[in-house]
């Protein structure tokens, strides 16, 4: 087995420590059509994009690896893969001000559940201690919202695995 996973407290308890972070202009990007900017606008929720900087704060020397948003209708589950190399791998989600719950599952390639934030909470997270390369399945489930459809984001982060000592 190439991971060790386990709920990430810790560091759950630091976000909710870190308050406000101050938004950062947007990088530069090419242009994209009308309607492919109206849609990425449309998923963006200022809550859950704060949200996904203090992770990232949080976490230093940490780098992101993906960041994903969407939409989702209560009870509605939205699946994705991501490939984790050696080093502590986290996945942080969050969701807007009208969800009131929502959940991360990280399943093993052999399809059984490797972590689960399943706690009622605004806020799901889950790490890996990955030794080798390693794919997982992650899904978000929207548990609860007052609305439909409530915005999610999710970011993922590695930190690299810690160098063992120098050879004499």
């Amino acid at each position: 087995m190439n991971y060790r996973v386990r709920t990430a407290a810790v560091l759950a308890a630091a976000l909710m420590i870190a308050g406000p972070v101050q938004a950062q202009p947007p990088a530069a990007q090419a242009p994209a059509d009308a309607a492919t900017q109206a849609q990425i606008q449309a998923l963006m929720d200022p809550a859950v994009e704060e949200h996904l900087r203090a992770v990232t704060a949080a976490v230093p020397g940490a780098r992101t690896v993906r960041t994903l948003r969407g939409r989702l209708a209560p009870g509605a589950v939205q699946k994705f893969n991501i490939v984790a190399e050696a080093g502590t791998f986290m996945i942080a989600a969050v969701c807007d001000d009208a969800c009131g719950d929502i959940d991360l599952r990280m399943l093993a390639p052999d399809g059984q559940l490797a972590a689960e934030d399943a706690r009622p909470s605004k806020f799901p997270l889950t790490q890996a201690e990955v030794t080798g390369r390693v794919s997982f399945d992650v899904e978000v489930v929207m548990k609860a919202c007052s609305k439909d459809p409530c915005a999610w984001g999710v970011r993922i982060l590695s930190k690299p695995a810690a160098a063992g000592p120098a050879p004499n």
